[in-house]
């Protein structure tokens, strides 16, 4: 399966998010291979899109099972109190990787969230 993303802007602030379905690769350089039938969703900062490669900079990660029944935001960085995102994104998130789970391939741009 091919990479799937969507760009989300969440209180002005461009995310990508990137669903890693069972066999898809990820972390640094897409070094790792995921093997458990549970997607990640992955939230890069679209900000540094070229200065930390072609999706951004890397700020989490999560299995779809541990979203699905999450209620609220996220914080997704202690560290940086901006890297944040609503109860709505991540539920855009969740729509995005159980799309990807039934086989549904997305591309899709949000202009705001």
């Amino acid at each position: 399966m091919s990479e799937v993303t969507l760009t989300v802007y969440d209180a002005g602030r461009p995310w990508i998010l990137r669903v890693v379905p069972q066999g898809g690769r990820y972390g640094l350089d897409d070094c790792l291979t995921w093997d458990d039938p549970s997607p990640l969703v992955e939230f890069y900062d679209a900000r540094g899109i070229g200065r930390f490669g072609p999706r951004g900079q890397f700020v989490s990660r999560y299995r779809l099972a541990e979203l699905v029944d999450h209620e609220g935001g996220l914080l997704l960085y202690g560290g940086v109190p901006e890297w944040s995102v609503s109860a709505e994104t991540v539920s855009i998130a969740v729509g995005l990787a159980r799309n990807v789970v039934e086989g549904l391939e997305a591309g899709l741009e949000v202009a705001d969230v």
